[in-house]
């Protein structure tokens, strides 16, 4: 049994399959029980990262150190089979750019995905479930390809391709990455745990600020009747809490048909002064107040709703437009418009309609309110004249 593998002769396989086990193995006992040692003390290392990047390329540098393979990949799908984490080693970074895409996992890659069992080839072509390489994808021969599994669940999938020295992976090599993948199944889904709990702490904290502008929105409001000081502390938070450079607020005519610019702030005055009336329907102003829907324009430039070129010219590429609405009325239209690209979450759009009912709420009570005042006024006027 310790007689190099070069001066042995080849044992005789039995049918019963108890000397196959030992027809591809070339390492000693001793060698393979401090090779599993070294695997069991970087596995154990594995488990404390909770960097799910980081994890993935010391798997796959560790499995391909481990059985000597040119080629390692790991590759990690999602509840669909559809892969969202594919790392890689031994491909050169110009191999890379030349191929038009990376594994689609057809063929063996997807033999891997459906089923828990390994597949140890020696020649990938000559497999009837092997479905070809991309252009310019390198020469691979043998392949080791190991599921990481859960339960009944697959993560993913460790592949290994053309064993260094060898013509095909051993079963000693199987046995070590089915080692590792189960060590690899237990980190992973540490960190994928992790990760949500982090993903739900940040949701939970974005939702306490959301909740919390609202309500030191609701409460300026609530303490005012002036229109000016409600439409100053909506956009004025609202472009603070969302580091947007620019807002403005138009506010519907009594005629009912038209939008006036009552509030702007930010820069640029003159191109947004440019044009200061919409009539409702026209533009992207106008288009939001007939809608009264949100709606968001994310170039510019290329938009034909934007009816002032100052503002293009000033160098705004996009802008967010929310109604300002009361009892399914608009009252006017908040923009807000930035220089540097953004896209609008449907977070932030939510949280922006909510404003706007607020403000809208707000103005419209505060414009009722000194309708009462001028009412009241022209009743004090009409008695005194009686008198």
């Amino acid at each position: 049994w310790r007689t190099p593998h070069y001066q042995r002769e080849p044992p005789r396989c039995s049918k019963n399959g108890f000397l196959d086990d030992f027809c591809f193995r070339t390492k000693t006992k001793k060698e393979l029980e401090d090779q599993i040692g070294s695997l069991y003390q970087a596995s154990k290392d594995l488990v404390g990262d909770f960097s799910l990047e980081t994890l993935l390329s010391r798997i796959v540098r560790l499995a391909q150190a481990q059985v000597q393979a040119e080629y390692a990949a790991l590759a990690i799908r999602d509840e669909e089979g559809t892969v969202t984490k594919f790392i890689h080693s031994g491909m050169s970074e110009e191999e890379l750019h030349l191929m038009p895409h990376p594994p689609v996992g057809k063929g063996l890659l997807g033999e891997l995905q459906q089923k828990h069992a390994v597949i140890r080839i020696p020649e990938i072509s000559a497999d009837p479930r092997s479905a070809g390489f991309p252009p310019y994808h390198p020469s691979m021969t043998s392949m080791l390809g190991v599921p990481i599994s859960t339960g009944e669940k697959i993560l993913g999938q460790i592949y290994l391709t053309n064993k260094i020295g060898e013509e095909e992976f051993s079963r000693d090599d199987e046995r070590l990455m089915k080692t590792l993948a189960a060590y690899a199944a237990v980190a992973i889904t540490n960190t994928q745990l992790y990760e949500n709990i982090l993903d739900r702490d940040e949701t939970l904290n974005q939702q306490n600020q959301d909740l919390s502008l609202i309500n030191d929105l609701a409460q300026g409001m609530a303490s005012s009747w002036d229109t000016n000081e409600i439409m100053s502390l909506t956009l004025k938070n609202v472009l603070e809490y969302l580091q947007i450079e620019t807002g403005e607020i138009f506010l519907m005519d009594p005629n009912g048909k038209d939008l006036r610019l009552a509030l702007l702030r930010g820069d640029d005055f003159d191109a947004f002064y440019s044009r200061t009336v919409f009539r409702k329907g026209d533009g992207v102003v106008g288009k939001v107040a007939g809608l009264n829907k949100a709606l968001v324009v994310n170039n510019l430039e290329s938009d034909p709703r934007i009816l002032r070129s100052a503002v293009i010219q000033a160098g705004y590429t996009c802008q967010a437009v929310i109604p300002l609405q009361s009892t399914r009325e608009v009252v006017g239209v908040m923009t807000l418009s930035s220089k540097e690209e953004r896209v609008f979450s449907v977070r932030e759009l939510d949280l922006l309609t909510t404003n706007g009912m607020w403000a809208g709420t707000a103005i419209q009570n505060a414009l009722l309110q000194q309708q009462i005042k001028h009412i009241a006024v022209q009743e004090e006027r009409e008695r005194s004249g009686k008198d």
